[in-house]
């Protein structure tokens, strides 16, 4: 029987440690890839932050707008409330004109002379007013426009009634003189009458104190006349 040298396991014995050394090798690998991984993760958080801090300037831009339109709106109402004042303020200023509030009439009265009485009655003050215009007539105290040849030839008013008398006497007040325009709206058949007045007239009565009374209307038909 032969036996081996002792020599041979010797090689054998070392190769142990030297495995053991290989397996240690290999936990140091996978240590590595587990450290690769955890910096990836760190990267990851880091984009995530990025992306919160947009999101937050998104939303204050959004805030500063909404600002913005409020100021808009704001401005909008004042310059609604201040054309809202001037339309008052222009209505207030136009109500202030002179206002009157009588009852007109008109009626042609041949005769020698061709005229035309238009009567005033105001109920609010109780009076009874006429004014008489003339035709031909070359001459008046009123200045007033008219058609030729046509004038005022007087202005007379009764106070305490909306009657004037038939017999016109006795009137209590009578115009000094007087100022404005009479239109005619059209003649008669045979052109001499007009159809219809329209004055704007402001008649200076000898009150005490002297008045300043308003004749006004825009369509007085005249009585009496072949207009058709």
């Amino acid at each position: 029987m032969t036996t081996r040298p002792l020599t041979y396991l010797l090689p054998l014995a070392a190769l142990l440690p030297l495995a053991a050394c290989g397996d240690s090798g290999s936990d140091d690998d996978v240590m590595f890839i587990e450290t690769d991984a955890g910096e990836e993760s760190t990267t990851d958080t880091t984009s995530t932050t990025d992306t919160t801090d947009t999101t937050t300037e998104s939303t204050d831009t959004t805030t500063e707008s909404t600002d913005t339109t409020e100021e808009s709106t704001d401005t909008s109402d004042t310059t609604e409330s201040t054309e809202s004042t001037d339309t008052t303020e222009s209505s207030s200023e136009e109500d202030t004109g002179v206002q009157d509030f009588s009852t007109y009439t008109a009626e042609a009265a041949p005769g020698s002379s061709n005229r035309v009485v238009v009567t005033r009655q105001n109920f609010n003050v109780t009076t009874c007013s006429e004014m008489v215009l003339i035709s031909p007539q070359m001459f008046d105290d009123f200045d007033v426009e008219i058609d030729d040849p046509w004038r005022v030839e007087l202005v007379r008013s009764w106070e305490g009634t909306t009657d004037c008398p038939e017999d016109k006497s006795d009137p209590d007040f009578e115009a000094g003189g007087g100022t404005g325009s009479i239109d005619f709206l059209g003649f008669d058949a045979l052109d001499t009458y007009p159809c219809a007045l329209s004055f704007e007239l402001e008649m200076y009565m000898n009150t005490e104190p002297p008045s300043a009374v308003p004749w006004i209307s825009d369509n007085v038909v005249v009585d009496g006349v072949n207009c058709g």
